[in-house]
């Protein structure tokens, strides 16, 4: 990733939390441009993918393959795959396991109350 582009984004995912400088301006927290307010809207959100966007195209950063054909290309699935295997099984475990490790552990309370 070009540093330009890595900056970009590291701004871009700061942006929503400028909003606290809403307090030395004397916007109130529950106000709708106070702190947690309209910066974290959607509305925002695309904005800022918008504009981000447009930085991106401007400084030559490359894009994902959204046409048909390109996206069905032998490329494409390997990255999928790559995504799938390093992303998304990884998160699932990881969303599971609190799941897992409580069934688990009431089993096991059911166990030692049988035992005693």
């Amino acid at each position: 990733m070009p540093w330009r582009l890595a900056s970009v984004a590291a701004v871009a995912s700061m942006l929503p939390d400028l909003a606290v400088l809403a307090f030395r301006l004397g916007i109130p927290y529950p106000h709708p441009f106070g702190h947690r307010g309209a910066s974290h809207s959607l509305a925002f959100a695309v904005l800022v993918a918008l504009v981000v966007t447009t930085l991106g195209a401007r400084i030559g950063a490359s894009r994902a393959p959204i046409s048909p054909r390109r996206l069905l290309s032998g490329r494409a699935g390997a990255v999928f795959e790559s995504e799938l295997l390093y992303v998304w099984l990884p998160c699932l475990l990881a969303s599971a396991a609190p799941y897992a490790i409580r069934l688990w552990s009431r089993h096991s309370r059911k166990d030692d109350a049988g035992l005693a």
